[in-house]
C-alpha cells in the first residue's frame, strides 16, 4: 500500500517542538532544477548561504483564506492560487522503515563522532536535473525520432505560474531512455528565472529523490523542492481541510502514482553520493 503524501505543518517548522531534522538543517530547502522550470521563485545571491533558497508550501490555513509558507526562515502567508509556491513532500515511513535503507549522513565527522546524526535516505525517483551538458545531444535524437521511450508518464499541471484563476489540469510529459539515464523534456514556464539556457524546453533527468529521516516523529521530509506550478485552492478558500485541496490531490493522485509506479525499477546513485555512502559505512563501523 502506498503511504500518503503530504506536506509540513507549521508546528513542524516554527512551533516550540519544531522538527528534529528542522533544527538540525536550520529550515534551509533548494529547488531543484524542475521545480523552477515550472515556476518555482527563489531568493539567489551568489557565494552565500542563501545561494538558490526557496519558499514552500506548509498544510496550515493562513488569515482570510490564505495558506502559510516557510520563506528563508520566516513564516509567510500567500494567496491560496500561487503557482510559484514550492513543494516538498513529506511521507510517512511508521510502515516502512523495515524497507528503506537508512544511512547516516553528516558532513562533519566530529558531528558524527559527538552523536549529532542527521539521517538521510535515498527512495523513490523524481525528474529533478537538469543535464547541462546533453541538451543538444539529446535534442537531436529526439528531433530524429531515435529517443528510446520508457512508457513511463510524469504528470505535472498545464498553467503557466502567474495564473491564480484556473484549477489543476493535467499535463503529461513522456520519459526517454539515454545511455540508461532516463528524461523527460520539459517546457519551461518560469519567465522571471533562467537556468542558462535560452529556449522553451529542457531535459530533466530522473534521479532517487533524496530524503531527510526524522527518526522520532517517523517522516520522510523531502531534502529538496520537488516541484511547483500548483495551485493549492482557490484564492481565498483555505480553510484547513488539507485533504479537499488541489495540492492534496496533485500530491495523492498524480505525484504519488508517479513515484511510487517506480519502486520496482532499480535506482542509480550519482557516483559522487554512492562514493559517500561507502564513506559513512567505514564511519560509522568505527563509531566508538
Amino acid at each position: 500500500m502506498n503511504e500518503e503524501i503530504t506536506l509540513l505543518t507549521n508546528e513542524q517548522v516554527f512551533g516550540e517542538n519544531k522538527l528534529d531534522v528542522i533544527k538540525r538543517t536550520n529550515n534551509i530547502c533548494k529547488p531543484t532544477d524542475f521545480a523552477v522550470a515550472l515556476g518555482c521563485s527563489y531568493f539567489y545571491e551568489k557565494n552565500t548561504i542563501f545561494d538558490n533558497l526557496s519558499n514552500y508550501y506548509l498544510s496550515t490555513p493562513g488569515e482570510n483564506g490564505n495558506v502559510q509558507i516557510s520563506e528563508y526562515h520566516t513564516n509567510c502567508f500567500v494567496n491560496a492560487g500561487d503557482r510559484s509556491v514550492g513543494i516538498r513532500p513529506v511521507i510517512s515511513f511508521a510502515n516502512l522503515s523495515d524497507k528503506l535503507p537508512f544511512e547516516i549522513i553528516s558532513h562533519n565527522y566530529e558531528e558524527l563522532l559527538r552523536g549529532y546524526y542527521r539521517y538521510e535516505t535515498f527512495y523513490l525517483e523524481y525528474p529533478q536535473v537538469i543535464d547541462r551538458g546533453l541538451q543538444i545531444a539529446l535534442d537531436y535524437k529526439y528531433s530524429h525520432g531515435t529517443l528510446k521511450k520508457t512508457g513511463k508518464i510524469w504528470t505535472v499541471d498545464s498553467f503557466i505560474w502567474t495564473n491564480d484563476r484556473d484549477s489543476f489540469r493535467p499535463n503529461e510529459y513522456e520519459e526517454y531512455e539515454f545511455y540508461g539515464r532516463r528524461y523527460i523534456r520539459v517546457m519551461y514556464k518560469n519567465e522571471n528565472r533562467t537556468l542558462g539556457f535560452n529556449g522553451r524546453y529542457y531535459w530533466v533527468m530522473v534521479c532517487p529523490i533524496r530524503w531527510y529521516v526524522d527518526m522520532a516523529a517517523k517522516l520522510l521530509i523531502s531534502k529538496y523542492i520537488l516541484a511547483s506550478g500548483i495551485r493549492f485552492c482557490d484564492n481565498g478558500m483555505y480553510n484547513g481541510d488539507f485533504k479537499n485541496t488541489e495540492m492534496y490531490t496533485f500530491l495523492n493522485d498524480y505525484f504519488a502514482k508517479d513515484i511510487y509506479d517506480n519502486q520496482k525499477r532499480d535506482i542509480k546513485i550519482d557516483s559522487e553520493d554512492a562514493e559517500m555512502v561507502k564513506i559513512l559505512k567505514k564511519i560509522r563501523a568505527h563509531k566508538p
